[in-house]
């Protein structure tokens, strides 16, 4: 594996300032230079030289508050969210640095040590409220070759997604992802494009808003399964292939075991057996660390 990557691992329950501060803190930094993303998602605070924490709206917290959405004030009252009482919101989300493959072992070692800081001051992880493990895997810039790639990509999740859908459902029975699956219409449509723009509409025109709108190129990343939406549009700074098809765990060892698989399968998509192997050992472990 040569390709870097990147984590973003969701949490709930833990106040995302005090996250913040543990997180800025361990690294040497002022807690005051943290910034958060703003209301929109082009807002988004994008630094990947460092560990970070964002704020995520699909976070829910045992309370039944939702993280920028809903928010208990200290006197018990549940309010919605808004920059007046941002100290109170629950929910983070742990993003890494640009990691490589060869830096593993010390990188899941400071994840490790990240989770525990985290977990004492209140954070869990749990998928039945919504949080899930996102690996971001290169891809490379937009090349003839890129885009044979691309397409590569798209015949092979055809199959390769259902066993993958069945690990995050072996963790919780809710919020699945295979809501999101690339149907044989959707395959068939987006392998008959001849270029990243004509892939781009009809990824979009298969994806509707609910009010009936294509989606723009900032929510692409809201299909939860295996996201390309970044590889595809040039207005991005990165090129990433977005793993969205995990569930949260607090194991580091899983996260490892899902980021690896990520990686590989993106500089060379396997053959479906392997995929299933992989999937039905993976649920097992699951499994037996509960």
């Amino acid at each position: 594996m040569k390709s870097t990557y990147g984590l973003e691992i969701e949490m709930g329950d833990v106040r995302l300032i005090d996250a913040a501060r543990v997180i800025f803190e361990y690294q040497g930094m002022q807690f005051e230079d943290w910034q958060d993303r703003g209301i929109s998602l082009k807002d988004k605070v994008r630094r990947y030289n460092i560990w970070n924490i964002s704020s995520d709206k699909t976070i829910s917290n045992h309370n039944g508050t939702r993280c920028r959405r809903v928010v208990m004030l200290p006197d018990g009252r549940i309010v919605g969210g808004k920059e007046s009482n941002r100290e109170y919101w629950q929910g983070a989300e742990l993003i890494s640095p640009v990691l490589h493959p060869d830096n593993m072992s010390e990188d899941f070692r400071t994840l490790k040590f990240y989770l525990s800081e985290l977990r004492d001051i209140g954070a869990s992880i749990e998928p039945d409220l919504f949080h899930d493990l996102h690996v971001h895997v290169d891809f490379g810039e937009q090349s003839e070759e890129n885009w044979r790639r691309l397409l590569e990509f798209t015949e092979w999740v055809r199959e390769a997604q259902y066993p993958l859908i069945r690990v995050h459902e072996a963790a919780t029975g809710q919020h699945s992802p295979k809501v999101y699956r690339y149907s044989d219409d959707f395959v068939d449509d987006l392998l008959k494009t001849k270029d990243y723009e004509e892939y781009s509409y009809e990824y979009r025109r298969h994806h509707k808003l609910d009010d009936g709108t294509r989606q723009s190129f900032q929510l692409y990343q809201y299909r939860r399964l295996i996201c390309p939406g970044a590889v595809m549009d040039p207005t991005k700074s990165y090129n990433t292939l977005e793993w969205r098809v995990w569930p949260g765990t607090s194991d580091v060892n899983l996260i490892r075991r899902m980021a690896e698989f990520s990686i590989s399968c993106t500089e060379k998509f396997p053959e479906l057996q392997y995929v299933k192997d992989w999937s039905k050992e993976t649920i097992y472990q699951m499994r037996g660390n509960r």
